[in-house]
């Protein structure tokens, strides 16, 4: 058994024991069998392997039965979001199954895309219940930046991967070894990295930026034109949204970024990436076979949603419904849609479609109204914390057009993300202040009668004391 194998098993006993402690320990452990699943690196072949284990299995269930063990009280002004967030996904869920089940083209299929997405669902209640306050949301942020870092270590440092076309391929990522999907993933972590850069404690700060460099150079070898086009209306939106010092910040952090990526990218990566990125203004005779290509599927998923709006199952443009509409546009094989938004159209229906959008628009209005009220406080820390959130829902909404990715385990984790935000903030409640505003007045019967008090809105908490602040044992 391989050094990398003994520090992986040790990894996943102590993250299991201390998820009974406090279940959000439960999450790395969870994205410990994502990000470096055995099954997926060569190190894991061998006793990893061999005993037939679903490791992956194994911590979901690890982290049901610490969620469930788990006393600790949930921060204020949490439970509300959240509920409404999961209620929506619990929908959207119910609506699958029951396209599934009267209209599924192809049941076999149509099933293990069911099973995948009521999993899903699962995953997203045990993150919304085991992040409970401000300390589970770091663990949260840095389980994902870690687990970045480490693709990021095993392809610049390991020569993990391979080459197809200029393009990094095969990543061990479950469910993820292609380079527009390891882009994807990635661009999660960039906004996050970010954050910490500039607001992380002394030791998260250089381990930020040494995982940001990775990470970069991993998602420019992928040469994806969903993630640099991600990643520019990621930036372009921060901009524009922040305000005041944070703006400047967010201004810094870009300019560092697109410094960062000229340093690193070779001349050939370069003019790859810039030529990949052109064909998406290219007209019809200049756009290369990929991009036209996507063009004729999402032709396809639009006459098919348009014949049945209600939905066909999972993934059925792969399957003998969606052969008739591929061949009318001059597809001779069955292809996947390249495009979240029409794939969930086109799976589980327009109503499906919808269902999932108001799932990440609750999700997003809570991140939205918490950046207010950080702003109102003076609390830069936590309002740039709500505006890097905000940018990475916009790399996968950006990047879910051009991949069946709209509902990936990623986005699942950004939901949880957003939804369990407000926790970064300290509650605010009402104190009434009697003050006296001037002298009393006399009322005509000689008795006195103070003017009415101010009702105040006041933190409970000092805006300093920002979510970097909870202690473990709270």
């Amino acid at each position: 058994m391989s050094l990398k194998a003994l520090i992986w098993i040790g990894l996943f006993v102590s993250l299991s024991t201390l998820s009974f402690r406090r279940s959000s320990w439960a999450v790395p452990l969870y994205l410990l069998t994502y990000y470096a699943g055995p099954a997926n690196w060569w190190w894991g072949s061998g006793a990893l392997t061999s005993t037939g284990i679903r490791w992956n299995l194994m911590a979901a269930m690890i982290f049901a039965a610490a969620v469930l063990f788990d006393g600790r009280r949930r921060t204020e002004g949490m439970r509300k979001p959240a509920t409404a967030v999961f209620l929506l996904m619990l929908l959207y869920a119910l609506n699958a199954s029951a396209v599934h089940f009267l209209y599924a083209s192809d049941p076999i299929r149509s099933w293990l895309g069911l099973q995948l997405l009521w999993k899903r669902s699962g995953l997203l209640l045990l993150m919304l219940a085991s992040v409970r306050n401000k300390f589970d949301l770091r663990i949260l942020v840095i389980s994902i930046l870690i687990g970045s870092a480490y693709i990021g270590y095993e392809v610049v440092l390991n020569a993990e991967g391979h080459y197809l076309d200029g393009r990094l391929e095969g990543i061990g990522i479950a469910g993820a070894s292609e380079a527009n999907a390891v882009a994807q993933i990635l661009c999660v972590a960039l906004p996050l990295g970010a954050y910490l850069l500039f607001h992380g404690n002394k030791m998260e700060k250089p381990f930020a930026l040494a995982s940001l460099v990775l990470v970069l150079e991993v998602i420019q070898r992928c040469v994806s034109r969903a993630a640099s086009l991600a990643l520019i209306g990621a930036a372009a939106w921060l901009i524009v949204r922040a305000r005041g010092r944070v703006r400047r910040q967010i201004i810094g952090g870009v300019a560092l970024g697109v410094l960062g990526v000229f340093i690193l990218m070779g001349e050939v990566d370069r003019s790859r990436n810039i030529a990949r990125l052109a064909t998406v203004l290219a007209g019809t005779e200049e756009r290369d076979e990929s991009a036209q290509s996507r063009i004729y599927f999402w032709e396809a998923a639009l006459a098919m949603v348009q014949d049945h709006p209600f939905g066909w199952g999972f993934e059925a443009t792969e399957t003998s419904a969606g052969t008739p509409y591929l061949r009318d546009v001059g597809v001779d094989e069955s292809h996947a849609i390249h495009n979240g938004y029409l794939d969930i159209a086109v799976s589980w229906g327009v109503q499906g479609l919808a269902l999932y959008l108001a799932v990440i628009f609750l999700a997003w209005r809570s991140v939205h109204a918490s950046i207010s009220l950080a702003y109102s406080a003076g609390d830069e820390s936590v309002a740039f914390f709500g505006h890097c959130i905000e940018a990475v829902l916009l790399t996968q909404l950006v990047s879910c057009m051009f991949a069946s990715t709209l509902d990936a385990e990623v986005v699942v984790w950004w939901i949880a993300l957003a939804a369990t935000y407000p926790s970064a903030f300290p509650s605010t409640k009402t104190e009434t202040c009697e003050q006296e505003l001037g002298e009393v007045s006399q009322s005509g019967s000689g008795k006195e009668e103070p003017l009415p008090h101010q009702t105040v809105l006041r933190p409970t908490r000092s805006p300093s004391a920002d979510f970097q602040a909870d202690a473990p044992g709270n």
